[in-house]
């Protein structure tokens, strides 16, 4: 994902990169380094600027909890290892218990980054547990404000409408001082897990579907499109086209739909969107995203 964005010589504007990852991670602990950077496909002669990583399921036992109070969890330090190995920094990591979100940089932006905020806001239990919910980073990079928001979204089926009635309470109760809210940044990077499902179909018609090459049909019932036709909050977030089959939910470690006595229906539960501000989509100042 591209961004233009005004450099330091204030003049002139540079196309700035933004790689962004959503994983849940089904509470197991980080693989090894070479299946993350495999994951992250880092191109050496072509890194991208800005990395934002959100993960969802970390583990939550409570030697895990404590210690994630003191320092950082082991997720979040096998990321800054790594990355730090190819040039960035982590400017920002936020956790609030299986819910995470990191932010790296190439160094040579660091000087660039600055009011950097975090918010969170839980969903979970009627918004009194943090096993759902939200977590925000906010930053000025150059001269664009810029938000990143991982969430983690009631599940199951029938709970669509309440996953975008979640979102609402996010978007309204996250905030990084008295005047700045999600929305009143220049551009906002929403990534997670939504939970957001396929309806009607039943699962042998959508497992038939994706073996014969047809899931691009199934969108036709997502169900986070069929709320984006009916929310005005929704329809301002846009998505790059879907190409790839349901990632929703394979058996840990296999390209195998889950095969467990829940026998899950495949569904593109994980997303990542993202929102211009109005003021900048009519004047023309914020060059684009793309």
């Amino acid at each position: 994902m591209m961004m233009s964005i005004q450099n330091s010589r204030g003049n002139e504007t540079d196309d700035l990169r933004f790689q962004l990852l959503t994983w849940n991670v089904a509470n197991t602990d980080p693989p090894g380094l070479h299946s993350i950077e495999e994951l992250l496909g880092f191109d050496s002669n072509h890194l991208v600027d800005i990395c934002a990583i959100g993960l969802q399921e970390i583990p939550t036992g409570v030697m895990q909890t404590a210690r994630s109070f003191l320092q950082y969890d082991d997720w979040a330090k096998t990321l800054m290892h790594l990355l730090s190995l190819k040039g960035y920094y982590m400017v920002e990591s936020i956790r609030m218990q299986g819910l995470s979100l990191s932010i790296f940089v190439l160094v040579k932006h660091l000087p660039f980054v600055r009011f950097i905020r975090t918010d969170l806001e839980r969903t979970g239990f009627g918004g009194v547990w943090g096993n759902k919910g939200g977590v925000a980073i906010s930053l000025w990079l150059y001269s664009r404000r810029i938000c990143f928001l991982n969430t983690h979204l009631i599940p199951h089926r029938n709970h669509s409408h309440a996953r975008v009635e979640q979102f609402k309470t996010i978007i309204d109760n996250i905030t990084f001082g008295t005047s700045s809210s999600i929305l009143s940044h220049d551009c906002v990077f929403w990534l997670g897990d939504l939970n957001f499902r396929i309806s009607e179909l039943p699962r042998a018609d959508v497992l038939q579907s994706i073996n014969e090459g047809r899931h691009i049909e199934l969108l036709d019932f997502d169900q986070f499109k069929l709320e984006k036709a009916k929310e005005g909050i929704l329809q301002e977030f846009h998505e790059a086209d879907i190409n790839f089959p349901p990632t929703y939910k394979f058996d840990i470690g296999t390209d195998t739909y889950d095969t467990s006595e829940k026998k899950r229906v495949p569904a593109w539960t994980d997303r990542i969107l993202y929102r211009e501000h109005p003021d900048y989509t009519t004047t023309g100042e914020l060059d684009g995203i793309y």
